[in-house]
């Protein structure tokens, strides 16, 4: 498959991709993004496009690193390693305390 083109406009910011997988994936990857970033967007009210994207990547990796604990323990039917457990709490405590600082700091003035 030759390499296409892909825009993405994510927060107010278009770039476009270079890439080899299917167009239609990508369009399913950005839609997927941009329903991540409604559902932080509604949950925490910030305005700032920064803090927004933090949060949603941190969910996001939240979302992978369990689908992988989970994609392991059917693999292995093991429980999970001690060092799972621990990546998972600590990830859980660093959204916990990201969270709170946002709602703290409460929202932001965006200047354009």
């Amino acid at each position: 498959m030759e390499n296409e083109f892909f825009r993405f406009d994510i927060l107010g910011v278009s770039f476009s991709i270079k890439s080899r997988d299917n167009i239609e994936d990508l369009s399913e990857i950005s839609e997927y993004l941009r329903f991540k970033i409604d559902e932080v967007t509604e949950e925490s009210r910030l305005s700032d496009p920064l803090k927004i994207s933090l949060l949603t990547s941190l969910n996001l990796v939240d979302e992978l690193f369990k689908l992988k604990r989970v994609l392991h323990q059917e693999n292995n039917r093991e429980q999970p390693s001690p060092d799972t457990i621990e990546a998972e709490r600590i990830t859980k405590a660093l959204l916990k305390r990201i969270e709170e600082s946002l709602q703290e700091q409460g929202p932001a003035i965006v200047h354009e």
